[in-house]
């Protein structure tokens, strides 16, 4: 399709000069939607004759991927997100539910109530104070 945009590849030949950069669909085909769709158009100008070579494609074609790969990683982020939330209350219960039952056990025990078994079952430090 013949196009210059008021001799902008013309001069780009003339320079020598290639770039890639966003326009407007100004030249709409027969039988298409009016609407003026914006392409990435990539222009090369040829060493030895005065020609150049342009691409231009839709740029919801062109950034298609890059899209979709932001969408799933907000996905990604999303989801690690609500298992660090999950993971940190599970751990800060396993850790803060035990620590209550001896707290309660040790006012018990202040008020003079010995006989009360201590409910812990643990291994590590918690379940030796709880025992001992």
């Amino acid at each position: 399709m013949h196009s210059d945009h008021n001799k902008f590849l013309a001069r780009a030949i003339d320079q020598r000069r290639s770039f890639i950069g966003e326009c407007h669909r100004c030249h709409v085909e027969p039988g298409s939607p009016s609407e003026r769709e914006m392409d990435v158009l990539a222009f090369v100008p040829l060493s030895l004759p005065p020609w150049g070579v342009s691409v231009r494609d839709p740029a919801s074609e062109v950034y298609a991927p890059a899209s979709a790969l932001q969408k799933a990683f907000l996905l990604v982020s999303l989801i690690v997100v609500i298992a660090s939330i999950a993971l940190s209350l599970g751990l800060s219960r396993s850790i803060v539910r035990p620590l209550r039952l001896l707290t309660d056990a040790a006012g018990r025990m202040a008020e003079g109530n010995l006989s009360d078994a201590i409910n812990v079952n643990r291994r590590d430090e918690i379940g030796k104070l709880a025992i001992g």
